[in-house]
């Protein structure tokens, strides 16, 4: 498996945001035979406030398998 740090640049805080990304790591298996793309991501986040409820991803085009938050399930999630 290859691993990515993504570029300081991309982890920049949008406008309104209630959070900021501080770190990601994605791991990513390719299968050229199957023409297919497996993997995983880990996001560190730093709430901007206290009341951080729902964090909200853009996961266009991927299955989720699963979800934690330090090692737990969310009580609910939404994709």
């Amino acid at each position: 498996m290859a691993s990515l740090e993504a570029d300081d640049a991309v982890l920049s805080t949008l406008p309104g945001a209630e959070f900021t990304v501080s770190h990601q790591e994605v791991e990513l298996d390719v299968n050229f035979a199957t023409r297919s793309l497996s993997g995983r991501t880990a996001i560190t986040i730093q709430p901007l406030t206290k009341e951080l409820k729902a964090i909200r991803l853009n996961c266009r085009q991927i299955s989720i398998k699963s979800i934690t938050v330090d090692g737990f399930s969310p009580q609910s999630t939404q994709y």
